[in-house]
């Protein structure tokens, strides 16, 4: 047999691997009642460790390894109806649709309200409504995906368990690993700088929101009665435009214990947000991109907890000899406390690299 027939059949055996791999996989494509990928849709199999997130074409690839046809998923996403999926009733490929969960409620007797002075009492409550974000400590299920926003080069790939307590509230969060995937590329320290990875961290409290500590400096000038979750709810628009910074987003309160039980915004773009020394002279830092969506429940105490997030940022490093542009995409979602052997845990600033 000559050589060109070997490379023939070398080819072959490739491609018929890469249609076995496929057809060993559920592929999920998640879209909206407009037919439009969803992304950062958390699809998971209640009871077991593994999870997955959508991508930003809403692909979902679920390998049927260790899946059992009697197996749910459960879809969650703080926009959209939650969904249950039995895995005997899908296809290798298979389109789903999630429904908005925020409804208008065409129907209500419209109660005229002051959204200031709204926030302000919604504010006040914070405290007692509450838990406390780290204390005793959060455990996620967590996808931190950081890449290079020309080439898609991946610099940071994290996906497993995090579990974030804070002893000490004048120090930093410390932070213990447990991954099913963690991938560093060498590059990724110096491409990065001065850009903090845990940035992410900064969703999970309320207390920290711009919106919430600041509050005053923001304007709230439009309301909405809605459902949200099957409860009644307000959702109040804000906005903050000072010099450069531009910032939109809205709260969705609960209209009978006034908690923020979701809350989504925007940052518009930003020239020279960061200025750091680096070697060959100064680098500028230019945010491009900025959005964050949250969203919180009431756990079996009556309190307030983190239930899911995701927080997305794009940003330019500019200097003499380079520029790049590093997109920033991190999705979290709440699990039950765990009691697992993690790694040595360090300050949340040090979780990827010292």
């Amino acid at each position: 047999m000559n050589q060109i027939s070997w490379i023939y059949i070398f080819i072959g055996l490739i491609i018929s691997q890469i249609i076995f791999s496929q057809h060993n996989a559920i592929h999920l494509k998640i879209v909206n009642e407009h037919n439009n990928p969803i992304e950062g849709v958390y699809v998971t199999i209640p009871d077991q460790r593994c999870f997955w997130y959508s991508d930003s074409a809403g692909i979902v690839i679920i390998p049927e390894a260790g899946l059992i046809p009697s197996d749910t998923l459960m879809l969650i996403h703080i926009s959209y109806e939650p969904k249950k999926m039995v895995i005997e009733s899908l296809n290798n490929f298979e389109t789903v649709n999630m429904n908005s969960d925020i409804k208008l409620l065409n129907e209500v007797i419209v109660k005229p309200l002051d959204p200031a002075a709204l926030i302000k009492e919604v504010i006040e409550k914070i405290p007692e409504l509450y838990v406390q974000s780290f204390k005793p400590s959060l455990s996620l299920h967590a996808v931190i995906d950081i890449f290079d926003a020309n080439d898609s080069s991946s610099l940071i790939y994290y996906k497993g368990i995090l579990q974030i307590s804070q002893p000490n509230k004048k120090k930093p969060p410390l932070v213990g690993k447990l991954s099913e995937v963690e991938k560093i590329s060498k590059k990724a320290k110096s491409q990065l700088y001065p850009i903090r990875v845990s940035s992410f961290a900064k969703m999970i409290s309320l207390q920290e929101q711009g919106v919430i500590n600041n509050y005053k400096k923001y304007n709230f000038n439009k309301y909405q009665y809605i459902q949200y979750r099957e409860n009644e709810a307000i959702k109040v628009n804000f906005h903050l435009r000072k010099g450069n910074f531009v910032q939109t987003g809205y709260l969705i309160i609960d209209e009978n214990t006034k908690a923020i039980i979701a809350l989504q915004y925007s940052t518009q773009p930003m020239n020279k947000v960061m200025k750091s020394t680096v070697k060959g002279g100064i680098r500028l830092t230019d945010l491009n991109s900025h959005k964050v969506e949250v969203n919180y429940v009431l756990n079996a105490d009556n309190k307030y907890e983190f239930e899911s997030g995701t927080y997305y940022v794009q940003y330019t490093n500019r200097s003499k000899n380079m520029t790049n542009s590093i997109i920033l995409n991190s999705h979290l979602k709440r699990i039950p406390s765990i009691h697992l052997k993690l790694e040595n845990k360090k300050t949340i600033e040090k979780l990827f690299f010292e």
